[in-house]
């Protein structure tokens, strides 16, 4: 499934079951993730709000 939702929760699962966070994590070029690249200059992506969430609940 390719939507933020399921991505969202796909994640939190991971670490839950992990038992943690890792430093970062990588993600390839999904619509879902990065909605758009370079957008603030040279890496400097527009991330998903809700993806986020999910890191900001977790940094």
């Amino acid at each position: 499934n390719q939507d933020s939702a399921a991505w969202c929760d796909g994640i939190e699962s991971a670490l839950r079951f992990f038992g943690g966070t890792p430093h970062q994590l990588l993600f390839d070029n999904a619509k879902t993730i990065i909605i758009e690249r370079d957008v603030y200059g040279p890496g400097k992506h527009r991330w998903n709000p809700q993806l986020m969430h999910v890191a900001e609940k977790y940094s």
